[in-house]
């Protein structure tokens, strides 16, 4: 995960507040900020491998092949925090699971053959 700087509107800013790393200054409606660049295959192959089965830590970790564990956490809890993915105490584990609303994304962004 990259952070960049770049110019966003103060809705979109506002929005989607988790992705705003910090805001620098304000210009009439815009917001130069520096923001999270997460990458959609990251959070895809998260996704990919749940909709298998649900998944303890360390092998979804394994499977998603995300090889920075940093990057794997931030993006395991963004799925977490926007309802793609769920996650569930199981004795001294955590097994993770992908949600309706994450079947979802994967289904939209399918290759459709012609």
């Amino acid at each position: 995960m990259r952070i960049r700087q770049t110019y966003v509107k103060s809705d979109f800013a506002d929005k989607y507040s988790d992705l705003i790393y910090e805001k620098k200054s304000s210009v009439l409606d815009m917001n130069i900020c520096k923001v999270r660049e997460l990458k959609l295959p990251s959070i895809l192959k998260l996704l990919f491998e749940l909709q298998k089965e649900p998944l303890h830590f360390s092998k979804l970790y394994h499977m998603s092949c995300i090889r920075m564990k940093k990057s794997f956490l931030i993006y395991i809890d963004y799925c977490v925090l926007h309802g793609l993915v769920e996650k569930k105490p199981v004795g001294n584990n955590v097994i993770y699971n992908v949600t309706v609303k994450g079947r979802t994304l994967l289904q939209m962004l399918e290759k459709v053959e012609k």
